[in-house]
């Protein structure tokens, strides 16, 4: 019973963390060195309640999502077998709803500002506020620059490594919790002063 062969990849945020929840510009891409897929496995059984009853309350995700099918194949031992490092900002929570929504939308959206809005309202659930970003990257697969609602897909493959430079990841050690940082940033950009000096000093450069 094979629900999808695709892999959803993590993404690495090159320009624009934080920035994006205030609609500024941002450049994301897949990172293909961690990414999930389905598996199925009868001795698992992960928890899932609370994001499916997320998913019932929100009129847009109940209208777009088969969550009933979904609750199925999970008690049947569907889980999302995934090496993306959880805690670390690299898409994990992103990949998974890609996945989610590939495998039980009714339809493929294929306006990315709507399709952005509600892979954002899916990820609202783990960290209280998304831009809808991380999950774009991993559904879409592609690299994407983004401005305000424009978002322009690239279609060529971005590399990690070229003739004069390369991107990699450095393991901190350090977890962090990115429901409780969005949550401060947003708390600060309530003060007006705040976020006009983080608008002229950083929007303005991205």
């Amino acid at each position: 019973m094979l629900i999808s062969d695709r892999k959803y990849h993590s993404k690495i945020l090159l320009i624009g963390e934080y920035a994006v929840l205030l609609h500024g510009r941002a450049l994301a891409i897949p990172n293909r060195e961690y990414y999930g897929f389905w598996n199925w496995d009868s001795g698992v059984n992960l928890d899932f309640d609370g994001f499916i009853s997320f998913i019932k309350s929100n009129e847009r995700l109940s209208k777009n999502l088969n969550f009933k099918e979904f609750q199925s194949n999970l008690n049947s031992g569907l889980f999302f077998d995934s090496n993306i490092p959880i805690g670390y900002g690299v898409g994990s929570s992103g990949a998974l709803c890609a996945g989610i929504y590939d495998c039980y939308c009714h339809f493929q959206e294929e306006d990315l500002e709507l399709l952005k809005l509600i892979l954002s309202e899916m990820e609202s659930y783990f960290h209280g506020s998304s831009s809808g970003l991380d999950p774009l990257i991993s559904y879409l697969d592609k690299a994407v620059v983004l401005e305000g609602t424009d978002i322009q897909i690239i279609p060529q493959e971005l590399p990690l490594a070229g003739d004069n430079y390369k991107i990699t990841l450095v393991d901190s050690g350090i977890q962090r919790v990115s429901k409780d940082l969005i949550k401060v940033f947003m708390n600060k950009c309530m003060n007006i002063e705040f976020q006009e000096g983080f608008r002229i000093n950083i929007l303005h450069h991205n």
